[in-house]
C-alpha cells in the first residue's frame, strides 16, 4: 500500500487539537481522542493506527464512514470485548490488530461481519478460552490467512475451532502454555505454511507430530523444553520444511535431520555438546546454521563439507577450544561467527579455500597466536573481528597474500596486549577503511604504518601509552575523517602532524597531559570539530583557528582544563562558523562584554567556572543567538532578565538561585528545557508558578533540590506540552498534594522520590491523574508494594522506579496489570530484603523485564528468581545486585552455585561478577564466588530467608472479625521450581516447617478432633431440646453443659467460680495479624493491664469469650478476636485462663427469668 499522505496528532494530548485534513489521505496515525468529526472528509482512508491511545472499545461511530478501510490498528489500548454489532460497518477490513488489549472473551459471530478479513491479531489479551469457548468465534472468517493468539494463557491449541479457516495459512500461539502437542491435537491447521509454537512448554515431540503437514515451511518450537530432536519427530514436513527454529530448549545432542529442502537451522542457547558427523549429510540446501550459545568445545569434523550453500555459520558463545586446520576449507560460507569461545591458537591455514568469506569473527577469545597463513585463500574478506584476545602484535603474514592485496575494509584489534607493530603490518590493506587498536599497549605509533592505507577513514588509537605525535605522522591520509586519540600520555603533538589531511573532521584528543598547542597544529583543515578536554591546557595561540589554517570550527571542547580566561582571541576567528564551545570546569572569572563570538554561538557552556555576577550579567542580559547555555554550579544568585530570544535550553542548577521574577523570560518564549535543581527556591509558586504561561513550549522541567516546603495544586498550570518533569531530593517538602500535576496533559515522564519530611503520599492518587506517563520514579511511603503503582500500568509504560527506605516488602500482585512489551523495573533505596518471584506471574510472559535493583537492602535471591533469570519462556535480566548488603549464610549457597555455574559457562556478566559478603564479619568483604560451600552456614545465626507475601488487589468489603484466631503460623507458599535445598544444621531445619508426613498426620488429628466437636455438639443441641420440652414448673438445673460441678444460685443462676484472673483478652482492634519475616512497624499497642468484675452472671454486659449465651432467644457463642494465652503472642489458650468456668442460661420459669 502506497501512502499518499500522512496525518498525524501528538500535541496537547488528551486535550482535543484538530490537525490539518487532506482529502486524499490513505494513511492516518491518531494521539488523542477520536469522534466521529475528526474524520469527516477521509472516505478514502485505508490506513488507520489509533494504537496506545485509552479507548475502550472499538470507536464504532467514528470509523462508520470509512468505507474503504483496509487495515484498523487498535493494539494497546483498553479494549475490554468486542462484538460483532461493532465491527459490521468495517466490512471492508482486511487487516484487524487487537494486540495489547484487555480482551477476555470472544463470543460465537464476533468476526461475522468482516467477511473481507485476512490477518487478525488478538496477541497479548486475556483470552483463554479453549474449542468450547473458541467454537463460533471464528465463523465467516472464509478469507482469513493470518491469526495471531500469542500470550493469551492457552494451555493446548484449539485445532477444533480454527478448522474452519480454510484459508489460513499462519498461525502465531507463542507466550502460551502449551504442553502437549501431538498429532492429534493439531489436525484442524494442517494446511498451514507457518506455525509458531515459540516460548511454551512443550517436553515432547511425539513421532508423527507434524505428518500431515504437507504444506508447512516455517516452524518455530523455539523457547520450550524439548529435550531432543530426530528425524522421526519431522516426518511430514520433510519435503516442504524451508525454515525450523530450535533454540532455547534442552537439547544436548543434535543427531542427523532429514529436510532436503531446509534453509534455516536454529538450534541456539541449548545444552548441545555433541553434533554428530553426519547431522548436516541431508540438509543440501542450508543456508544459514545458528549453534550459538551451547556446550560444544570442538568442532564436528565435516562442519561444512555437508552444507554446500551454507552463507551464515554462528557458532559464538561456546566452548571450543580450537580450530584444527582445514575445517573450514573448500566452502561457500559468507559469515563465520566465532566470538566468545575459548580459541588460544589460530593454525596456519585454518581459514582457507574460502573464496566468498566476508566477515569473520574471533572477538572475545584467548588468542595469543596467530599462526602464518591462517587467513590465506580469502581474497574477499571484508570485516576481521580479533578484539578482545591477547595477541601482542599484527603481521601481514597472517594472510600470504601474493597480489595486490587484500579486500579487509574492517579491522578491530581493540582491547588486546600489542605493543608494537611491523612496518609492514597494515602494507597489503590498501583498502582498509576502519582500524581500532584501542586499548592497547601501544607507545608510538609511526606514520609509515599506514602509508599505503590511503582510503582509510576511521581510526582509533584510544587508551594506549602514546607519549606524543611526530612530524606528518597523519599528513598522508588523504580520506581520514576521524581520529581518535584519547586516554593516551602525550605531552607534545608536533605542528606538521595534521597537514595535508583535508578530510579530517574530528580529532579527540582528550584525557592527555597537553599543556600547549602550536599555532600551526592543525593548518590545512577544512572543518573541525575538536575535543580537547581533561588536558592541563590554560591558553592558545591567538592564530591557531586563523581562518587560513582551519577554514570552519564547528566544535570546541576545552572542558576541565585550566583556563583562567576564555580564549576569546583564538576563537574570535570562528565567530561565524563556532558553534558549540564548552569551557565547564575551568577557573574563568570574567567575561568581557559585548563579545561577538559569544553572541554568535549556539551552544554555550561555562558550567562550573566562578564567573562574577557582572559576567553573568553579560551572558544573560546581552543579546544572543544562543539555543542551549549551560551555567552550572556558577554562583548565580539572580537572574537577570534574559535576552537570548532562540533559546531552547537554560541549566542554571547548582546555584543559590531564590526568586525568579516574572520578567525574566519576556524574550525566551521559545524554552522548552528549565533545569533549576538544586537551588534555593522556597516554593514554586513563589515565582516559578508566574511565569509558566509565557513559556508554553516547556517539554523539561527539573526542579530537584530545592528547600520547596510543598507542591500544591495550581503550581504546574499551564505546561500543557510539559514531557519530563523531575521533583526530587526536596529535603524540606512537607505536603504534596495528589492534584498537583493534574494540570499536566502529556507528561510522559516522572520523578517524585526522596521526601524525608513527606509522611504521606498519595501515589496512587497521583497516577490516576496522569495518564500519559511512559517512565516513573516515584517514592512509596507504605511498608509494602501493593497496587500503587497500578494506575500507570499502560502499555506504553517502559521504566517503572520505586524508591523509598519505608519499603520493606512487595506484593506478589505489584505488577497485576503491567502490559507493556518491555519495562524496566528499579527498586532504588529500597528497605526490601528479598524479591518474591510470585510477583512475576500476573505480568505478560511476552514483557521483557529488566530488574533494576541498585542501592535496595537485598540480602539474598531465593532459587525461584535465580530459575526466573534463565526461564526460556520468560525474559528476565537483573543488575545492580552487587551493590547490595548480601548475606553470605546458608540462603546464599543457591546464588553462588549460580554464579559459579555461569562462570563455568563463560557466561557471568560484568554485573554479577563482583558480588561480595556484607555479612557476617568473618565473610564480609569476600567474593561469593571464592567461598567455599561450607562456609555458607546457618549453625548459630538467624537466618535470611523471607517469605512472599500475598495481597489480592481487588476490591474487598470490610467484615467483622472472624470468632477463632489461629495462632499456628500460616502455611507457607509452595515454591515454584524445584531447587536444592539450602545446607542447614538440624536446628534450622527443625524450624522451617512440617515436611509432608507431618502435614498428613496433623491433618488426621485434626479430623478426628473435629469429629468427636461435632458429636459433642449434637449432644449438646439433642439434650438442650430435651429440656426446654420439659414441665415450665420443673427447674432448670443447669444446662447441658454444667454437668455435675453446677450450682444452683437463689436467683436462677448456675455459676462456677473461674480460676485466677489472667491477663484480659484484646479488643477485636488489637487482632494483628502480621505475616513471617515482615515487621510491624511500632509494634502491636499493648492490653490493658487489669480488668475489674467476676463473671458470675447472665446479665453481664460482656459475657467472657467461648460462652453459650441468649440474645433475642437465640443460642450461640462469644469467643475472643485476641491470640495469645496469658498476653503472649503465639499462645493457643487466649488471654483467659485455662481453667473452665460456666455462665448461666436464662431460667426456664417467669420466676426464674425475673
Amino acid at each position: 500500500m502506497e501512502a499518499v499522505g500522512k496525518k498525524r496528532k501528538t500535541n496537547d494530548f488528551p486535550s482535543r487539537s484538530t490537525p490539518n485534513r487532506h482529502r486524499d489521505t490513505r494513511v492516518l496515525e491518531w494521539r488523542g481522542v477520536l469522534d466521529e468529526s475528526d474524520l469527516a472528509g477521509l472516505q478514502d482512508l485505508e490506513l488507520l493506527d489509533i494504537s496506545n491511545n485509552f479507548l475502550t472499545q472499538v470507536p464504532t461511530d467514528a470509523l462508520r464512514r470509512l468505507t474503504q478501510l483496509k487495515t484498523l490498528v487498535l493494539h494497546s489500548n483498553l479494549i475490554q470485548g468486542v462484538e460483532a454489532s461493532q465491527l459490521a460497518p468495517l466490512s471492508s477490513l482486511e487487516v484487524l490488530d487487537l494486540t495489547r488489549n484487555n480482551i477476555a472473551t470472544l463470543a460465537d459471530g464476533t468476526f461475522e461481519p468482516l467477511v473481507n478479513l485476512r490477518e487478525l491479531r488478538l496477541g497479548v489479551n486475556m483470552i483463554r478460552q479453549g474449542d468450547d469457548g473458541f467454537r463460533g468465534t471464528f465463523r465467516g472468517l472464509s478469507r482469513l490467512e493470518t491469526l495471531s493468539l500469542d500470550d493469551n494463557g492457552l494451555l493446548y491449541v484449539p485445532h477444533e475451532a480454527l478448522r474452519p479457516l480454510s484459508a489460513l495459512r499462519t498461525l502465531s500461539l507463542e507466550h502460551n502454555r502449551i504442553g502437549v502437542i501431538a498429532r492429534d491435537t493439531l489436525s484442524g491447521i494442517a494446511g498451514l505454511r507457518e506455525l509458531s509454537l515459540a516460548y511454551n512448554v512443550i517436553r515432547e515431540l511425539p513421532v508423527g507430530t507434524f505428518e500431515d503437514f504437507s504444506r508447512l515451511q516455517k516452524l518455530s518450537l523455539r523457547g520450550n523444553q524439548i529435550p531432543e530432536v530426530s528425524a522421526e519427530m519431522v516426518d511430514g514436513v520433510n519435503g516442504t520444511l524451508q525454515e525450523l527454529d530450535l533454540g532455547m530448549n534442552r537439547i544436548k545432542k543434535l543427531g542427523k535431520l532429514s529436510l532436503p529442502k531446509l534453509r534455516k537451522l536454529n538450534v541456539e542457547s541449548n545444552d548441545i555438546a555433541e553434533v554428530e558427523d553426519d547431522a548436516f549429510a541431508l540438509l543440501p540446501r542450508l543456508q544459514e546454521l545458528d549453534i550459538s550459545g551451547n556446550r560444544l568445545e570442538a568442532l564436528p569434523a565435516r562442519l561444512l563439507q555437508d552444507l554446500p550453500q551454507i552463507s551464515n555459520l554462528d557458532l559464538s558463545d561456546n566452548r571450543i577450544a580450537a580450530v584444527p586446520s582445514t575445517t573450514f576449507a573448500e566452502s561457500n560460507v559468507n559469515v563465520i561467527q566465532l566470538q566468545h569461545n575459548r580459541i588460544r591458537e589460530v593454525p596456519e591455514q585454518a581459514f582457507v579455500g574460502l573464496p566468498f568469506l566476508h566477515t569473520l569473527d574471533l572477538s572475545t577469545n584467548n588468542i595469543s597466536v596467530v599462526q602464518p597463513a591462517a587467513f590465506s585463500g580469502v581474497p574477499f574478506l571484508h570485516i576481521l573481528k580479533l578484539d578482545s584476545n591477547q595477541l601482542a602484535t599484527f603481521k601481514a603474514d597472517y594472510f600470504n597474500v601474493t597480489t595486490d592485496g587484500t579486500e579487509l575494509r574492517i579491522v578491530d584489534l581493540s582491547h588486546n596486549e600489542i605493543t608494537f607493530l611491523y612496518p609492514a603490518a597494515f602494507k597489503i590493506h590498501s583498502n582498509l577503511r576502519w582500524l581500532n587498536l584501542g586499548h592497547n599497549k601501544l607507545e608510538f605509533f609511526p606514520a609509515e604504518l599506514l602509508a599505503d592505507s590511503t582510503k582509510l577513514e576511521h581510526l582509533n588509537l584510544e587508551s594506549n601509552t602514546i607519549n606524543s605525535i611526530s612530524s606528518s605522522d597523519y599528513s598522508g591520509m588523504p580520506h581520514l575523517r576521524q581520529l581518535n586519540l584519547s586516554g593516551n600520555n602525550m605531552t607534545n603533538i608536533n605542528q606538521t602532524a595534521f597537514q595535508n589531511s583535508t578530510q579530517l573532521q574530528f580529532i579527540d584528543l582528550s584525557h592527555n597531559r597537553l599543556t600547549t598547542l602550536h599555532e600551526d597544529t592543525f593548518s590545512g583543515l577544512v572543518r573541525l570539530a575538536l575535543e580537547l578536554n581533561n588536558n592541563q591546557l590554560s591558553t592558545l595561540p591567538e592564530a591557531i583557528f586563523s581562518r587560513l589554517k582551519v577554514q570552519m570550527l564547528q566544535k570546541i571542547n576545552l572542558a576541565h582544563n585550566r583556563f583562567d580566561t576564555m580564549p576569546l582571541d583564538a576563537l574570535r576567528k570562528q565567530f561565524i562558523f563556532l558553534d558549540d564551545v564548552n569551557m565547564s570546569h575551568n577557573q574563568v572569572r570574567s567575561i568581557p562584554p559585548k563579545e561577538d563570538i559569544l553572541a554568535n554561538v549556539k551552544i554555550l557552556d561555562l558550567s562550573f567556572n566562578p564567573l562574577s555576577p557582572d559576567s553573568v550579567e553579560i551572558l544573560m542580559n546581552e543579546p544572543k543567538a544562543a539555543r542551549e547555555l549551560h551555567l552550572v554550579g556558577c554562583g548565580v544568585r539572580t537572574i537577570p532578565v534574559l535576552e537570548t530570544p532562540y533559546l531552547r535550553v537554560l541549566n542554571l542548577s547548582r546555584n543559590d538561585v531564590v526568586k525568579i521574577s516574572e520578567s525574566l523570560f519576556e524574550r525566551p518564549t521559545l524554552l522548552q528545557t528549565i533545569d533549576l535543581s538544586y537551588n534555593q527556591i522556597p516554593n514554586l509558586s513563589f515565582g516559578l508558578a508566574t511565569i509558566w504561561p509565557k513559556l508554553r513550549f516547556v517539554r523539561e522541567l527539573d526542579v530537584s533540590g530545592n528547600p520547596i516546603s510543598y507542591v500544591i495544586r495550581g503550581d504546574f498550570t499551564y505546561l500543557n506540552n510539559l514531557e519530563k518533569l523531575r521533583l526530587t531530593d526536596l529535603a524540606k517538602c512537607s505536603r504534596i498534594e495528589k492534584t498537583a500535576f493534574e494540570s499536566l496533559p502529556s507528561l510522559r515522564e516522572l520523578s517524585l522520590h526522596s521526601y524525608p519530611g513527606v509522611t504521606a503520599l498519595d501515589v496512587k492518587g497521583i497516577l490516576e491523574r496522569l495518564s500519559t506517563l511512559e517512565a516513573v520514579h516515584v517514592e512509596v511511603k507504605d511498608p509494602v508494594l501493593q497496587d500503587q503503582l497500578h494506575p500507570a500500568f499502560f502499555p506504553r509504560l517502559r521504566e517503572l522506579g520505586v524508591h523509598g527506605r519505608a519499603v520493606r516488602s512487595i506484593s506478589t500482585g505489584a505488577l497485576a496489570g503491567l502490559s507493556s512489551p518491555a519495562v524496566r523495573l528499579v527498586l532504588a533505596d529500597t528497605s526490601v530484603a528479598g524479591i518474591p518471584t510470585k510477583m512475576l506471574l500476573p505480568v505478560p510472559l511476552s514483557t521483557a523485564v529488566a530488574l533494576d535493583v541498585r542501592g535496595s537492602q537485598l540480602t539474598s535471591v531465593s532459587p525461584q528468581l535465580l530459575a526466573r533469570l534463565d526461564d526460556r519462556q520468560r525474559t528476565v535480566s537483573l543488575t545492580g545486585l552487587a551493590s547490595n548488603p548480601i548475606f553470605c549464610d546458608c540462603n546464599a549457597a543457591p546464588l553462588r552455585r549460580w554464579l559459579l555455574e555461569k562462570l563455568q559457562q563463560d557466561r557471568l556478566d560484568d554485573d554479577f561478577s563482583d558480588i561480595r559478603c556484607a555479612a557476617p564479619a568473618d565473610l564480609s568483604g569476600r567474593r561469593l564466588t571464592a567461598l567455599q560451600a561450607e562456609q555458607l552456614t546457618c549453625a548459630g545465626r538467624q537466618t535470611t530467608t523471607t517469605t512472599e507475601i500475598v495481597f489480592t488487589t481487588r476490591r474487598t468489603t470490610t467484615t467483622a472479625r472472624p470468632d477463632i484466631i489461629w495462632t499456628l503460623p500460616p502455611r507457607q507458599p509452595e515454591p515454584e521450581l524445584e531447587s536444592e535445598p539450602a545446607p542447614a544444621d538440624p536446628e534450622t531445619a527443625k524450624q522451617a516447617g512440617v515436611n509432608n508426613m507431618d502435614a498428613l498426620i496433623i491433618g488426621i488429628v485434626g479430623g478426628v478432633v473435629a469429629l468427636i466437636i461435632l458429636v459433642i455438639v449434637c449432644v449438646c443441641v439433642c439434650r438442650l431440646c430435651c429440656f426446654w420440652r420439659w414441665d415450665s414448673s420443673r427447674e432448670y438445673q443447669g444446662g447441658p453443659l454444667a454437668g455435675p460441678l453446677a450450682l444452683r444460685a437463689p436467683s436462677g443462676c448456675t455459676c462456677v467460680k473461674p480460676g485466677p484472673p489472667g491477663p484480659p483478652a484484646p479488643p477485636p482492634q488489637w487482632n494483628y495479624l502480621t505475616y513471617p519475616g515482615y515487621p510491624m512497624v511500632g509494634g502491636p499497642p499493648p492490653a490493658p493491664a487489669s480488668r475489674s468484675g467476676t463473671l458470675v452472671s447472665s446479665k453481664m454486659a460482656v459475657p467472657p469469650p467461648g460462652s453459650y449465651v441468649m440474645q433475642n432467644g437465640i443460642y450461640g457463642t462469644l469467643s475472643t478476636v485476641g491470640g495469645g494465652g496469658g498476653g503472649r503472642a503465639g499462645s493457643a489458650r487466649g488471654y483467659y485462663p485455662g481453667a473452665p468456668y460456666y455462665v448461666t442460661f436464662p431460667g426456664e420459669t417467669e420466676l426464674d427469668q425475673r
